[in-house]
């Protein structure tokens, strides 16, 4: 065998590289991409119609790279920012793919900076919920209701008051604190027209502040809420049950429920609204594990308090209807006003996997010293700020000694080495410097024809070779080969197992019947057969057929 063929996912670093702002989802939290939290964390990700978690815990790695623009890519409800080269899984963009397929069978993937508008990529419509109960349920409820609009005095830490203004609902935590064993009171702000509950109780209150230690509590005059770096980890670590009363809570503190009318059409239209964007990413994700879509952040500035306010919707009638179901509120002012009309959903959902479709993909300025790439074993995909993306970076070992062997090889032993790239710049310097040449295909706008154009060298700017291009029709590539087969990656090239084919030349019916039969107009079946073993004759004079031959006609060469 004269050719060393590789997956060419290992000759080169893949920039499948995310902005370490985005929101990675894990089996239990939803985590910053730098977060060092997620070294021992399983992140979620894609199997078949089903968002499972992955085996083992990723590799991450942070890649100082020198890129000026990256990609943006929003759809409806969800938005990314990721290097130019990075894979999405993506579905056919013709107007009648649904009329054609009922699945996700389509399945490709596309580079960030080869989307456009209304292409269809794989989004996260439920992830997983963790099996355990980190905190009483009451509990949860009580903490989501004190994060939406708590205060912890201070300096002294000896009570919590909460202020609302629906006394209905102020009863209900009263009744619902005193069950978690704090002292309690009610009393009127006369000034600002609402209710205030105070909590009592140094022991209960350490407790509550013990259960929030992970999100960096600072007590103060300032609403609790706009203080945290998120939702505590006893919640997100926790059953959906647990989650429910949480989120519920919020809601009744911190959740407005409006009539929108779009004519001809009415709808319900669920907010949250707070002070600390970080809290609404992290419930927004976490709704994920109820089917619950909820819109990309949006920001306010109040003019007249001076303040700026975050908020994420709950729009679409199924969604809608999924909150209503999984999530009860203590405000009958709000769960009255709750209402599902009977519209079809246009989400396309499959299992565990929404088809998204992209409304924007722009190029943005690069805003941070490195982006950071992960590898997930097995499944080679990751949820990351709700999209399903694939992964990248292969073990650097791996990767180097694969490389070397590749040197090595083409240099001792006369091997010649092809590979296959998305761009010559994601190859390995080292093997860009010893490549001769590289072919550059254009494919027709209807796909019937490719243009290859050949240039010297390896660099990143080659210079073409001073000949015409080359031209070919692609029917007879597609008849021979499946385009959409993933090549896997050999892990072990020492160890790899090369076996030669042996295939008659007659038996390639697309080389009769595209060229013998097409081009040269052969019809005579005889006439056929003898140009074909006229051309095995010439290329295997030996006709040797199997390695019993081969090894047959070495044992007779060496006796002569």
């Amino acid at each position: 065998m004269q050719g060393g063929f590789f997956a060419a996912d290992e000759l080169w670093l893949w920039l499948d590289c995310i902005h370490p702002d985005t929101n990675i989802i894990t089996h239990d939290s939803i985590e910053k991409a730098d977060s060092n939290v997620l070294f021992k964390n399983p992140l979620c990700s894609m199997d078949a119609e089903s968002i499972v978690n992955s085996v083992s815990v990723a590799q991450i790695k942070k890649e100082t790279l020198p890129m000026e623009e990256l990609m943006h890519v929003s759809t409806r409800t969800k938005d990314i920012t990721v290097s130019k080269s990075h894979r999405f899984f993506c579905l056919g963009s013709d107007a009648n793919y649904w009329k054609k397929h009922d699945d996700l069978s389509g399945i490709s993937e596309k580079m960030a900076e080869e989307l456009k508008k209304g292409d269809r990529v794989l989004v996260a419509h439920k992830i997983p919920e963790p099996e355990c109960e980190l905190i009483d349920r009451k509990l949860a409820r009580l903490v989501g209701y004190i994060l939406a609009d708590g205060h912890i005095d201070y300096p002294f830490r000896s009570s919590v008051h909460i202020d609302d203004a629906s006394i209905d609902t102020i009863l209900k935590y009263e009744v619902l604190a005193k069950e978690c064993g704090f002292s309690t009171s009610v009393k009127k702000q006369e000034k600002y027209n609402c209710y205030r509950l105070r909590l009592f109780g140094k022991e209960v209150i350490m407790k509550l502040i013990d259960c929030l230690k992970d999100i960096s509590v600072i007590t103060g005059k300032k609403a609790l809420s706009t203080s945290l770096k998120g939702v505590p980890h006893v919640i997100s670590g926790s059953n959906n049950a647990v989650l429910s009363e949480f989120i519920g809570g919020f809601f009744d503190g911190d959740g407005h429920v409006k009539m929108e009318k779009n004519l001809p059409r009415k709808y319900t239209l669920l907010q949250f609204t707070n002070a600390n964007r970080v809290i609404l990413e992290k419930i927004k994700y976490l709704l994920l594990r109820f089917g619950i879509d909820c819109s990309r952040i949006k920001r306010s500035f109040d003019k007249k308090k001076k303040c700026t306010w975050y908020n994420i919707s709950i729009k679409d009638s199924l969604s809608v209807k999924l909150f209503k179901k999984n999530i009860i509120l203590f405000n009958q002012d709000k769960a009255s006003k709750i209402v599902v009309y009977p519209y079809r959903s246009k989400r396309r959902i499959f299992g565990d996997i929404e088809v998204g479709f992209v409304t924007e993909a722009k190029k943005v300025l690069c805003d941070v010293p490195y982006l950071v790439d992960f590898a997930v074993p097995a499944y080679e995909n990751y949820v990351a700020n709700g999209f399903i993306v694939h992964n990248s970076w292969q073990n650097k070992s791996k990767k180097v000694g694969l490389v070397s062997s590749i040197l090595l090889k083409s240099r001792k032993r006369s091997l010649t080495i092809s590979y296959t790239t998305q761009g010559i710049g994601q190859v390995v310097k080292r093997v860009r410097d010893i490549t001769d040449f590289v072919a550059y295909p254009i494919m027709s706008p209807d796909g019937r024809a490719c243009k290859v154009i050949i240039m010297r060298g390896g660099s990143t700017r080659p210079t073409p070779i001073n000949q015409p291009p080359l031209y070919f029709n692609t029917e007879s590539v597609y008849a021979m080969y499946d385009t959409r087969e993933e090549v896997q990656p050999i892990e072990d090239v020492d160890k790899a197992v090369y076996k030669e084919q042996f295939l008659d030349i007659y038996e390639n019916k697309t080389f009769i019947n595209d060229y013998l039969i097409e081009q040269l107009h052969f019809n005579d079946e005889d006439r056929i057969r003898k140009f074909c073993d006229a051309i095995q004759a010439a290329i295997n004079p030996d006709d040797i057929r199997s390695e019993k031959d081969r090894k047959d006609n070495k044992e007779v060469m060496s006796a002569i």
